[in-house]
């Protein structure tokens, strides 16, 4: 994780110091990453693009729905830790 990263966690763990997971805060923040970079990348590829709104839209969910069917198979394959229970001592 580089230092950046780090940095944003720290901050949004001392936000979130009701909540009792900090993998819970991790996960929305991979959740914004990832859906700010399908944003970025959907700007880059669509300003020089020379269409009808409503085309330029569908285009748009169309990018949107391959990246994040490629981005939910990609974090379905890294390894997590497994959930404990409430109340449970291990």
């Amino acid at each position: 994780m580089n230092q950046s990263m780090t940095r944003t966690c720290e901050v949004i763990l001392r936000v979130y110091q009701g909540v009792s997971n900090a993998a819970d805060v991790r996960s929305d923040v991979v959740a914004v990453r990832t859906g700010a970079t399908q944003l970025v990348l959907e700007e880059l590829l669509m300003t020089d693009v020379q269409m009808h709104p409503f085309e330029l839209l569908s285009w748009e969910g169309v990018f949107g729905t391959i990246f994040m069917v490629f981005a939910l198979l990609t974090f379905n394959a890294i390894p997590g830790v497994p959930r404990r229970e409430p109340g449970s001592i291990a």
